[in-house]
């Protein structure tokens, strides 16, 4: 469960979060990503759909390490900037990413409803290990890409159809939004 709540939100993060900096009040659509308009997106087209990760890669290495990873994740939760991560605001990003209620709980060690950065960084690092297919500790904007591709392309034909694309995007938004 754990595995697919993160990668579910990973996947939020690109079309949600990474589309939403630039079209606020737009739900993301498959012709956003299918530039040439051949009813397929291929990786070059997702990967130039994608926002987040340069705004991520704090040192401009060209790759993000744990505490980019996590910094950025953590941020994109922690939208006050006050340290935690209220109800409100877990609620507002699943809103975005879709989730299920088992990350929260596993996240909320003290049971206070509100998820504090220390609460985060303890939290099993199940996302970040699953992007660095290479197991060297950074996720090259490569395997980012790739690993976020993959869970939209569903059939594995590395391209995604607009019925994978539409299917991703309803996933986030028919999750539950319970903490």
């Amino acid at each position: 469960m754990k595995k697919k709540t993160i990668l579910t939100m990973a996947v939020g993060l690109v079309l949600g979060l990474g589309f939403a900096q630039e079209n606020m009040n737009e739900n993301p659509n498959f012709g956003d990503f299918d530039t040439n308009a051949d009813m397929e997106v291929d990786m070059t087209e997702f990967s130039n759909g994608m926002g987040e990760y340069s705004s991520w890669d704090l040192d401009s290495s060209g790759s993000l390490n744990s505490d980019e990873f996590n910094q950025g994740f953590w941020t994109s939760l922690d939208t006050n900037g006050d340290g935690v991560v209220s109800q409100d605001e877990w609620n507002n990003s699943l809103a975005q990413w879709g989730d299920d209620s088992t990350m929260a709980a596993d996240l909320d060690a003290d049971a206070n409803s509100e998820i504090s950065e220390e609460e985060f960084a303890s939290y099993d690092n199940t996302a970040f290990t699953n992007f660095d297919t290479d197991a060297n500790g950074e996720i090259s904007e490569t395997e980012y890409q790739e690993g976020v591709f993959g869970l939209v392309d569903t059939n594995a034909d590395d391209m995604i159809s607009e019925d994978e694309f539409n299917e991703a995007v309803n996933l986030l938004h028919s999750q539950d939004t319970s903490m």
